[in-house]
C-alpha cells in the first residue's frame, strides 16, 4: 500500500472508530445497539467535554469558522467533507474534501498555517505539496502531461530547484537566492544542453548539441551572445549581440567572414572547388569585389557596381593571354583583347 492510501486509510479508520465510539452507550454493562441507514447532512463526534473532534458533512458550511478562515482553510467544496479537529476544537487539524477535480487531502500546522497538500488539478494530474512551520511552501511533487514533476523552495518561498520533463527528456533548473535562474540541463530533439547564467539571471554560456554536432556559447555581462564554438568553426559577436567574425570549415576547406555593426557581411576569405577566393562587401553586404580561380586554374577579379548588375572582370584564358570582360546595366557582354 502506497503512502497515500496509507494516510487516508489511517484517517477514514480513526473516523470511523469515533462514530462507533459515541454510538456505544455506556452504563456499568456496554450495550450494543444495532442501526440501519442513518441520513444526515452534518454528523459531529465530541469528546467527554463536547469538544468537536471530527465532522462529517455534505457541502455545509462549519458554524466553528468564520467567514475569513473558512475560504482560507477550506476553500470550495463540490460533495462530501470529512473535518479532523485538534485540541482546540478551532481550526481543524486536517480537512478531507472534494472539489472539481477530485479528492483533496489537507494538514494543518499551528493557527492554521498549512503542513501537506494532496489534491487533482485538471492541468497537472496529481499534486503533493510539503509547507514549512511558517506555512510557506517548500516541496512540490506532481505529474504533467510529459511525466512526473518535483520542485523545493527556499526559506523565502521561491523556487529553489525544479526537476521535471519534457517531450525530449528530462530537465532540471537550480535558481539562484533571488528566483533567478542559476543553471539549467535540458534535452531537446538535438541532444543535451547546459545553460550557466549570471546573477542577474542572464545566460553566460551554454553547451549544446545540434543537428551538425556540439555547440559552445559565451556571453557577455548583459546576456548577449559573445563568442560561440561550434563543430565547424568559431564566431565572434560584437557588444551588441551581432556577429562581426566567423572562423568556420565546408565541404571545400577553411572560411574566413567579417560582418560590419549592421551584421552585414564585409569581407570573406574562403575555397571552391576551382581554389581559394577573397571578397570585398559593400555596406549592404553585397560583394562588389571578388578575386578567385576559374575552371582552368588561372587567377581571376570580378568588380561589380552596387545593384551586383553590371561587371568587370580581368583574366586568363586557355592560352595564357589576358581577357578583360565588361558587362553593363542590360546584361551586354564586351569581351577586349
Amino acid at each position: 500500500m502506497n503512502t497515500k492510501h496509507q494516510v487516508i486509510s489511517g484517517i477514514i479508520g480513526g473516523i470511523v472508530g469515533s462514530i462507533i465510539t459515541a454510538l456505544v452507550v455506556s452504563s456499568g454493562t456496554a450495550q450494543r445497539d444495532k442501526f440501519g441507514d442513518i441520513e444526515c447532512t452534518s454528523l459531529r463526534v465530541v469528546d467527554a467535554d463536547g469538544n468537536v473532534r471530527v465532522i462529517l458533512s455534505t457541502n455545509v458550511y462549519d458554524r466553528l469558522m468564520d467567514d475569513n478562515i473558512r475560504a482560507r482553510v477550506i476553500g470550495d467544496v463540490h460533495g462530501g467533507r470529512v473535518d479532523v479537529y485538534g485540541k482546540d476544537s478551532k481550526l481543524p487539524a486536517a480537512i478531507l474534501v472534494s472539489d472539481e477535480h477530485g479528492g483533496v487531502v489537507k494538514a494543518f500546522g499551528n493557527f492554521g498555517k498549512p503542513a501537506a497538500f494532496l489534491g487533482i488539478d485538471d492541468k497537472h494530474g496529481v499534486g503533493v505539496a510539503a509547507f514549512g512551520k511558517d506555512g510557506k511552501l517548500a516541496a512540490m511533487l506532481g505529474s504533467t502531461e510529459h511525466g512526473g514533476t518535483v520542485g523545493i523552495t527556499g526559506r523565502d518561498g521561491r523556487l529553489a530547484a525544479m526537476l521535471r520533463t519534457n517531450e525530449h527528456g528530462g530537465i532540471v533548473g537550480v535558481n539562484g537566492k533571488d528566483s533567478k535562474p542559476a543553471v539549467a540541463l535540458g534535452t531537446d530533439e538535438h541532444g543535451g544542453s547546459i545553460g550557466v547564467f549570471g546573477k542577474d539571471g542572464l545566460p553566460a554560456a551554454l553547451i549544446s548539441a545540434t543537428e551538425h554536432g556540439g555547440s559552445v556559447g559565451v556571453s557577455g555581462k548583459d546576456g548577449k551572445a559573445a563568442a560561440a564554438l561550434l563543430n565547424s568553426g568559431v564566431a565572434a559577436y560584437g557588444k551588441d549581440g551581432k556577429l562581426v567574425a566567423v572562423l568556420s570549415t565546408d565541404e571545400h576547406g577553411g572560411t574566413v567572414a567579417t560582418y560590419g555593426k549592421d551584421g552585414k557581411a564585409s569581407a570573406g576569405i574562403g575555397i571552391t572547388e576551382d581554389g581559394g577566393t577573397v571578397s570585398a562587401h559593400g555596406k549592404d553586404g553585397k560583394a562588389v569585389a571578388v578575386l578567385g580561380i576559374n575552371v582552368l586554374g588561372n587567377a581571376t577579379v570580378h568588380a561589380f557596381d552596387k545593384a551586383g548588375v553590371s561587371s568587370a572582370s580581368l583574366g586568363i584564358d586557355e592560352h595564357g593571354n589576358g581577357v578583360v570582360t565588361t558587362q553593363d546595366k542590360l546584361g551586354n557582354v564586351k569581351i577586349l583583347d
